[in-house]
């Protein structure tokens, strides 16, 4: 993968394929996780991104998306230090009974994030930076190496 490039990342495909209509990126075990989970992502051994604490049961948080969606802001920055802020969530239930993410009533915003630059000049369109997603990787203790595409 290179800068912009759109990495999805699933527990499986068939499902993930169904639902957005396209297959994962990547496929592993380590991303089925239940909306009260923390997700850490990694880039050669280093936190780079964070989406809730570490070892704290997320249930009834403010970042709880059991049975529904997180997504980071499109012009946030990732970082190792969590912001709620930064992030938007379906809140829990949201795509229970859901077969589809076009049908649903609270759709997941795939592939609508675009970043934001950290020098002055226009921000460039998202087509230009291709749209990049982080999806969750789970693991208090376990960790993924994605190395390549399914």
């Amino acid at each position: 993968a290179v800068a912009g490039d759109c990495l999805s990342v699933a527990s499986e495909s068939a499902g993930f394929t169904t639902y957005f209509g396209e297959a994962p990126t990547f496929t592993t075990s380590a991303a089925s996780i239940n909306g009260d989970d923390a997700v850490e992502l990694f880039q050669n051994g280093e936190v780079v991104d964070v989406l809730g604490y570490q070892n704290v049961d997320g249930t009834g948080q403010g970042w709880e998306y059991l049975d529904g969606w997180a997504y980071r802001n499109s012009g946030s920055l990732p970082s190792s230090t969590f912001d709620i802020n930064k992030w938007t969530f379906s809140g829990t239930n949201a795509v229970d009974s859901c077969t589809t993410n076009s049908g649903c009533g609270s759709p997941f915003p795939f592939k609508s994030f675009f970043g934001s630059q950290d020098t002055a000049g226009p921000t460039p369109s998202p087509s230009a930076l291709g749209l990049t997603r982080i999806h969750t990787i789970q693991g208090s203790s376990s960790s993924v190496t994605l190395t390549s595409p399914v």
